[in-house]
């Protein structure tokens, strides 16, 4: 017998943060799982092999050639001094003002032979939302954390005596970006114990535009390969579920091969779980504006334009496949269009509703819209009173107490045309808008109803 709901969600996270070793290499990441594994055994090896990987993905992007590259520490593109360090839409540039995208950071350190021996550690403070970060053209690190403090270890040999160059690629997704410090956190600290601070100086670059997503570390939270997998599913083990609900896509968007992805994270999870055959319930909400801003991406969804049309393509090609997955999709408006609470809670409705379909063996169909079981609430009502046993006759308790609920007038009567009748006629049906007093809105008082109306249904 189900006894409740697992919980296990980090919002803005990559498919492949949730999929297990064997479904990373059957979908094509054996990769990203090989870097994974290098990091727990060296970890400056693993960054090296991740640069590589963000290094090819910029070349295929803009054809830049071998050693003309922004990171490199000659590179001759349009730089400008930083003003300070902080989010740079406060720098008052216009050009960041509604920025959002990459920008190039750089810093001279110039070192002397005997500190330029041996390891070092750079911090740089934190970098919202994503870096990728280098060492006179060496890749060292790279994160997506946007509140985590960026510290990397530099090997022996990295430095030299003389100029020594830091470049920052910082990937800027959703709000506000930059370096943002703080600039006294900032420092290159030498094998000496000296530290070189590194928090002024800098200079910037607006950087060109690439299509798709950058790769991320296999090791990030959100965004690497089986992370949340590992922390999340895998300590549940084999529980036996009644269903799973999918609610996941938007940070994936520009990457090709997201429906080989989702089948080998199902069948991984299915596997684990010991049911083959428990059914996935894929939800996403649509996408009605394509507004774009001056950086051309959308201001609702965060992704490129058409990239809500080519999510839900994916994921219909991908339960087209399986039987035991179903997709529901929700028009937003108003706070549902901002992703907000409504939003997720219908969402979820719809998500449940198709898993307990798969539950009782049913076939996973199309859900009713909500005007048509409103409607059919009404007139099952409408029955009810001809024969005179209402709903209040069928319900038992109410917030503890016994209570009988009237029927409203304008279910017995049909709707008032005058309007100050309508709103007096609804005032007085628990059932309709929640029996509250006048003086609220229409919206609280229909979301009561339907709270009331959902308890007397389950009595």
């Amino acid at each position: 017998m189900p006894i409740g709901a697992i919980h296990a969600s980090r919002g803005g996270s990559r498919i492949s943060a949730w999929m297990s070793d064997t479904a990373l290499r059957s979908a094509g990441l054996a990769r990203a799982a090989d870097l994974l594994a290098l990091h727990a055994t060296d970890p400056v090896a693993a960054e090296r092999g991740a640069s590589t990987i963000w290094e090819d993905w910029w070349r295929r992007g803009t054809g830049d050639a071998p050693g003309r590259e922004p990171w490199q520490p000659d590179a001759a593109i349009d730089w400008k001094p930083v003003p300070r360090i902080g989010n740079f839409e406060q720098w008052g540039v216009p050009a960041l003002a509604d920025y959002n995208g990459m920008v190039w950071y750089q810093r001279v350190v110039t070192l002397t032979a005997a500190q330029a021996r041996g390891a070092a550690t750079l911090a740089i403070g934190v970098v919202d939302d994503a870096d990728r970060t280098w060492v006179n053209g060496i890749g060292v690190g790279g994160n997506s954390n946007a509140g985590r403090a960026r510290v990397y270890p530099l090997p022996a040999g990295l430095l030299k005596a003389g100029r020594n160059v830091i470049t920052v690629n910082d990937d800027d997704v959703y709000a506000f970006g930059g370096m943002t410090g703080p600039a006294e956190t900032m420092m290159l600290t030498l094998a000496d114990g000296s530290a070189v601070p590194i928090g002024d100086g800098w200079r910037y670059a607006i950087a060109k535009r690439v299509a798709g997503n950058a790769p991320r570390s296999p090791w990030d939270d959100i965004n690497g390969a089986g992370t949340l997998y590992n922390g999340m599913i895998a300590p549940i083990g084999a529980t036996a579920l009644a269903g799973i609900a999918w609610y996941q896509g938007e940070s994936d968007t520009g990457l090709p091969g997201y429906e080989t992805r989702l089948a080998a994270m199902t069948r991984g999870w299915r596997q684990q779980f010991g049911a083959p055959a428990i059914p996935l319930a894929i939800a996403q909400a649509r996408q009605l504006r394509h507004a774009a801003d001056r950086t051309g991406r959308e201001r609702l969804g965060g992704g490129p334009r058409g990239a809500a049309a080519d999510g839900r393509a994916r994921r219909a090609c991908r339960c087209r496949g399986d039987d035991r997955s179903g997709r529901s999709a929700r028009h937003p408006s108003g706070r549902e269009a901002r992703g907000g609470p409504t939003a997720r809670a219908r969402a979820a409705s719809a998500r449940l509703w198709r898993a307990r379909a798969g539950r009782t063996g049913h076939r996973i169909g199309k859900p009713r819209p909500r005007w048509r079981r409103d409607a059919a609430l009404h007139r099952r009502d409408r029955r009810a009173a001809r024969t005179g046993r209402t709903r209040a006759d069928r319900v038992r308790t109410l917030r503890g107490r016994s209570r009988q609920l009237p029927l409203c007038r304008r279910r017995r009567a049909g709707r008032p045309r005058d309007a100050r009748r309508r709103r007096q006629a609804g005032r007085s049906c628990p059932l309709c808008l929640g029996g509250q007093p006048g003086g609220q809105s229409g919206r609280r008082r229909t979301a009561a109803g339907r709270a009331v109306r959902d308890r007397a249904a389950l009595t």
